[in-house]
């Protein structure tokens, strides 16, 4: 730097024209210097960019969204720690077969159990990982192997079974309908004869009704018989 400014300045140029120069004969040094930095930037950029990792699959569960994502649909849940060595392990696996079970219609979530301490409490939760299958908010425990395989044919499996149909019809009872599987012809003939010698018997009106007390109670209890055996035929 000093031959530089010797060669530029006559000897007798004070200190401060000799600091000037000295600048500006670096300027060509420092543009260069600040282009290769901004060069490194932009292939850090794009290498950056490149090695990112893909979107999940995956669904992230916490609190705020557990019940309202698994209230709809087949869910399948692992629950982990990120300490946990295995669950580390099986994390790619748990991706791709996130991805395999996405046109199924299964979708496929993880639980920080360890942060997530309330939801780790409320389904007991004690060793990780832990795996479960939700429909309707409701869970079943997984106890295969944590190989792609084993999963996967479990998911289907538990997809493809048959779901329990509602036993209780949702129409309101016909009584009308049910009134009609009556005999009432049946009854009419001893009914009647039972009028004609109520009529003549000493105790008069007070045995009759205790006769209609009878009769009206003998046709309710058909009634309710009638609607028994149409709920159970239901």
């Amino acid at each position: 730097e000093s031959d530089f400014c010797q060669q530029r300045l006559p000897r007798e140029s004070n200190s401060l024209k000799c600091q000037q120069a000295i600048t500006v004969g670096r300027r060509p040094r420092h543009k260069m210097a600040s282009a290769i930095f901004r060069a490194l930037l932009f292939v850090t950029a794009v290498v950056s960019v490149s090695l990112a990792a893909p979107p999940s699959d995956v669904v992230v569960l916490d609190t705020d969204n557990f019940d309202r994502m698994t209230k709809e649909g087949v869910w399948f849940i692992k629950f982990y720690a990120p300490w946990c060595g295995h669950c580390k392990r099986m994390a790619p696996i748990w991706e791709q077969l996130a991805k395999r079970l996405l046109e199924t219609g299964i979708r496929v979530g993880k639980v920080d159990a360890d942060g997530e301490t309330e939801i780790g409490e409320r389904f007991t939760i004690q060793h990780y990982p832990t795996l479960k299958i939700f429909e309707g908010g409701k869970a079943t425990d997984y106890k295969g192997g944590t190989d792609m395989d084993s999963m996967h044919k479990f998911a289907l499996e538990y997809k493809a079974k048959p779901r329990a149909q509602a036993t209780t019809s949702s129409k309101p009872f016909n009584f009308a309908a049910a009134f009609k599987n009556i005999d009432t012809n049946h009854l009419a003939g001893p009914a009647l004869a039972i009028v004609e010698k109520l009529a003549g018997d000493s105790l008069g009106l007070y045995s009759f009704a205790i006769f209609l007390l009878g009769f009206f109670a003998g046709i309710l209890a058909g009634i309710m018989f009638a609607v028994r055996e149409k709920a159970h035929f239901d």
